[in-house]
């Protein structure tokens, strides 16, 4: 399903699996409303949000991706709520490309990668989120990325909860982190 320009569709209830260039791309200026849907298998990344789009995204199944679950990038905003982002090959979501979108009340888990990597320039608010059970860390924020990121709860990172390169920057507060090879790991 490809969102575009002014595209301010509501998709309510729908599977969405199996897309040979993955399942839903919102970009442009686009502001579509995806609520209850499940999203999963596609070739590419199960929801991808590029150029400005500004989603609405409550309450979606968004899951088994061979490559990124979520891929929010080249400035694009949006909310995303109450979703489950789960059993992607690389991060369950990505966010870059000096994106801002607002996460809050997600439960990220299970994933071959990382859980949540926020890099490029990228910031937005992180709040409230499980982020869980991923073989390397279960965040991580990298080349300028600056993210306000409070009362997550992070654990079971293969290689540390939340990892801070040595250009990340962001306001970390109120998170419960809790990992193997440590909770917080800061530089390169």
């Amino acid at each position: 399903i490809v969102l575009l320009d002014s595209a301010a569709a509501t998709l309510i209830a729908n599977q969405i699996s199996h897309g040979k260039a993955g399942g839903v791309l919102a970009r442009g200026s686009s502001s579509p409303t995806l609520i209850r849907n499940r999203i999963s298998n596609n070739e590419g990344a199960n929801l991808a949000v590029l150029d400005d789009s500004c989603p609405i995204i409550t309450d979606n199944f968004i899951s088994d991706a061979p490559a990124r679950g979520v891929v929010i990038i080249s400035k694009a905003k949006g909310t995303f709520t109450r979703n489950v982002i789960c059993n992607s090959d690389l991060a369950n979501v990505y966010v870059g490309g000096d994106a801002c979108p607002k996460l809050e009340g997600n439960v990220i888990y299970s994933g071959a990668a990382s859980g949540l990597v926020i890099e490029d320039n990228a910031t937005g608010e992180f709040i409230q989120n499980m982020i869980s059970g991923h073989e390397q860390p279960a965040v991580a924020v990298q080349g300028h990325a600056a993210p306000i990121m409070k009362n997550n709860i992070v654990l079971h990172g293969g290689s540390g909860g939340i990892w801070l390169d040595e250009h990340a920057g962001g306001d970390f507060a109120h998170n419960f982190v809790e990992a193997g090879e440590g909770a917080w790991r800061i530089g390169a």
